[in-house]
């Protein structure tokens, strides 16, 4: 199973990507094509984050349900603001 969290942008505030952000695939190969685990939302929740105020990489924990389960973090990236000078 592969997960995939977007990449955001620093806001001055707590980042907290939602399950729109969120992509799940079975495999590498399909995280490759662009194949999405359908309805993957529903097999997870969100339990919170961590190091996500700052530019860098922050962290989302995870729990599954199902064919997902067990509880994992992963690791997601928030972008400093492009300089508009």
């Amino acid at each position: 199973m592969k997960v995939v969290i977007d990449s955001s942008f620093y806001t001055g505030r707590p980042v907290e990507p939602g399950k729109d952000r969120i992509h799940i695939y079975a495999s590498l190969a399909d995280a490759k094509k662009g194949i999405e685990i359908e309805n993957a939302g529903d097999y997870y929740q969100i339990l919170g984050y961590s190091n996500n105020v700052r530019a860098g990489t922050a962290r989302i924990t995870l729990r599954g349900r199902g064919l997902l389960g067990g509880t994992k973090t992963y690791t997601f990236k928030i972008k400093k603001m492009p300089y508009s000078g």
